[in-house]
């Protein structure tokens, strides 16, 4: 059986997920019970903004695994990202309850608590989740989302700031510069 991550990690880790799951379908055909492969283009579905195809490929997971909180946080998200913030917290709270520490399952559940308006228990989520794991852009993100939502632009801007000055991929970097530019503009 294939090592999924031998083959797709790099990929991930590049963001590169159109390559992943071009390697991920060539996998499933060739081992159509291979479930990590499964699992790993539902979280490829998820992130490439095709939150259905995810929804299939996971659930289909989880029936045969339900040990993997990595597969009920990609659950979670596919299905926030269709606008069910409740179906999400519901899958994003299983993942927790199996790994309270993972700083993107925190980082996730805290962005759907956000979204849910319990701005308590997200603030503190995502604080723990940037805690963890501080040099995460997404975490670094989340929490200056969380910092504007109740108004501290200069407590944003900080977290940012320090993110600046690592080495980040080029998208990320725009994506940080354009949020800071909305900050300084009043926009958010």
């Amino acid at each position: 059986m294939t090592n999924v991550l031998d083959r797709v990690g790099p990929y991930f880790s590049s963001g590169d997920l159109e390559e992943a799951k071009r390697i991920l379908i060539e996998i499933l055909e060739e081992e159509p019970d291979n479930l990590d492969a499964v699992l790993y283009i539902g979280v490829a579905y998820s992130e490439t903004g095709e939150p259905a195809r995810a929804i299939r490929a996971l659930e289909f997971y989880t029936e045969r695994r339900s040990d993997n909180p990595e597969a009920w946080e990609a659950l979670g998200c596919s299905w926030y990202r269709l606008g069910e913030v409740e179906e999400g917290r519901r899958y994003l709270e299983r993942a927790f309850t199996m790994d309270p520490t993972n700083p993107s399952i925190l980082r996730n559940l805290g962005v759907v608590e956000e979204a849910a308006s319990n701005l308590s228990r997200a603030f503190d989520l995502l604080t723990t989740a940037h805690a963890l794991d501080p040099l995460n852009p997404r975490n670094v993100i989340a929490l200056s989302l969380a910092q504007l939502n109740r108004g501290r632009r200069e407590d944003a801007q900080v977290l940012l700031d320090k993110l600046l000055i690592k080495p980040l991929t080029e998208e990320i970097r725009k994506d940080i510069i354009l949020l800071k530019l909305r900050i300084q503009l009043g926009w958010v």
